[in-house]
């Protein structure tokens, strides 16, 4: 299990206090919590990463099931008209849009939804 936490104490006796190891020790406590704060934005960006997804996974589910209709329509016969496929290019081509962008920019790897 990964600890979601890192608590670090150090104790000084008397002949380490104000010296270069407690200097060194400190600057060291600095750059972990630096880490550490960036672990916790890797790990935040994974999550709306992973939001925004799911979200255009279920619209391209949605253009799926369209498709799924059209060819039971051609199965029972029935015609498929140039604007029901026109509908679905048109559906599909922001969803991949937003793949394309996301994370094309490393500044903003989840840009603002246009």
């Amino acid at each position: 299990m990964t600890p979601k936490h890192l608590d670090v104490h150090i104790h000084f006796d008397s002949s380490l206090s104000g010296g270069a190891t407690e200097q060194a020790l400190i600057k060291i406590l600095a750059r972990l919590e630096d880490i550490m704060a960036t672990v916790t934005s890797v790990k935040q960006l994974i999550v709306d990463l992973n939001d925004e997804t799911n979200t255009l996974a279920a619209k391209v589910d949605a253009q799926a099931a369209t498709i799924a209709d059209l060819k039971a329509k051609l199965a029972a016969g029935s015609a498929v008209s140039q604007e029901d496929l026109d509908a679905i290019a048109a559906a599909l081509t922001p969803i991949s849009d937003r793949l394309k962008a996301l994370g094309a920019n490393p500044e903003t790897p989840i840009p603002p939804a246009a």
